[in-house]
């Protein structure tokens, strides 16, 4: 990656995105499992945000972040939360039937 980047008039610096550096404009939304896990997991016991889906392929993180509720400034006023949700995917096995490949199917 490059140092800087340059323009006519401005030269921008990339960092890494982290909370600390983006905190002055929000939230900083990131999968909380380590980059290392290739194969489904089970969920961490006694975690309720945390859900298998996706027939165990993937985990279904819940309500990841708080957004900013502007609901109530808007023309019906009605009472509601916006929520947003993450999933960390996982491969599924390739089961060949012996035949041609068109003909393999997912576990």
């Amino acid at each position: 990656m490059p140092n800087s980047l340059p323009s006519p008039t401005l030269t921008i610096h990339p960092a890494p995105l982290t909370q600390s550096t983006f905190s002055p404009f929000g939230t900083v939304i990131e999968c909380p499992l380590p980059q290392s896990i290739s194969n489904f997991p089970s969920p961490p016991p006694g975690n309720p945000n945390i859900i298998p889906a996706n027939q165990n392929t993937a985990l279904k993180h819940l309500d990841v972040t708080q957004m900013r509720n502007l609901y109530g400034s808007t023309p019906s006023q009605t009472p509601s939360k916006a929520v947003m949700n993450m999933f960390s995917c996982f491969p599924r096995a390739l089961r060949s039937t012996g035949t041609q490949p068109k003909n393999d199917y997912f576990d």
